[in-house]
């Protein structure tokens, strides 16, 4: 285990989404994680999220949270602060063709290329709409080939329709020397050139604050880079050897649970302060 800051030296709590603060087949979010990122800005504790999702999708799944919450989305490739757009590192669109073309001919794969406001798919295919809009929740847009993508691009995805590990290999040998080619989830394969600590060090450049001071939430390989920059890093149970591995605390049950004994420790600190401060 590593051994992680003091948690009075938390100013960010930074939290993937899917098998993290999403668990087995949920789509909305434990209604008591508002109240309690309302708690820790109480504390002088700003909340992000860390995620492979798009920013419209992120956005409708925390609409009764804070206007100015920052966002790290597509693994990092696009940072936003309520609605500004903070950071985008884009992929080369010739580089990002051949990666939608190359996942394209693998069997069971279909490719999804993504902007950072907006996903892109080939039109024909209705039933993988459908799990891009209805299932996932994005904010998706049909095109007649990669080439006519109206905006920057900032990751291209793999689904696969038989799990992402059996394609994970192919992938990374193409392109793994110059872009970071992650499992994502059971099914998803993601390209991108930043990481989710990328995304990380954005948002605390902003803040004015060290990674050091930065609780961070995560349970898949692309969650990886975000727990190795941050100071207080917790893993999910579920989570595969290699991310537990650089967990100082182990999530066995559910965020919000983590969250409300990290405020009942913070009060206890205090009152033991103030405490302190009136028998001098």
């Amino acid at each position: 285990m590593v051994k992680p800051v003091e948690i009075t030296q938390i100013r960010l709590v930074a939290c993937d989404i899917d098998g993290t603060l999403l668990q087995g087949e949920e789509r909305a979010l434990d209604p008591r994680l508002f109240g309690l990122i309302r708690r820790l800005a109480e504390r002088g504790i700003r909340f992000s999220t860390a995620s492979g999702r798009q920013y419209a999708c992120q956005r409708r799944l925390f609409s009764q949270g804070p206007k100015e919450m920052f966002y790290i989305c597509e693994n990092g490739s696009a940072v936003f602060w309520g609605d500004e757009d903070i950071s985008t590192t884009p992929i080369g669109r010739k580089d990002a063709v051949r990666m939608a073309e190359f996942i394209d001919s693998m069997p069971y794969c279909e490719a999804l290329v993504s902007g950072p406001r907006c996903c892109y798919l080939l039109a024909g295919r209705e039933d993988y709409l459908s799990v891009i809009r209805d299932q996932v929740g994005n904010d998706a847009a049909e095109i007649g080939g990669w080439e006519d993508i109206p905006e920057e691009i900032v990751k291209v995805t793999a689904y696969c329709r038989d799990g992402g590990k059996n394609h994970l290999a192919p992938l990374e040998d193409r392109w793994g020397a110059a872009y970071n080619v992650a499992l994502s989830g059971e099914k998803w394969l993601d390209i991108t050139r930043a990481s989710k600590a990328d995304g990380l060090l954005q948002v605390c450049r902003r803040l004015g604050i060290a990674p050091k001071e930065v609780m961070a939430f995560g349970d898949n390989y692309n969650d990886i880079s975000i727990l190795g920059e941050a100071g207080y890093p917790v893993a999910m149970a579920h989570s595969p050897e290699a991310v537990r591995n650089l967990a100082a605390g182990i999530c066995a049950g559910r965020v919000e649970d983590e969250l409300s004994k990290l405020l009942e420790s913070l009060d206890k600190i205090a009152s033991k302060g103030r405490e302190v401060k009136g028998k001098v």
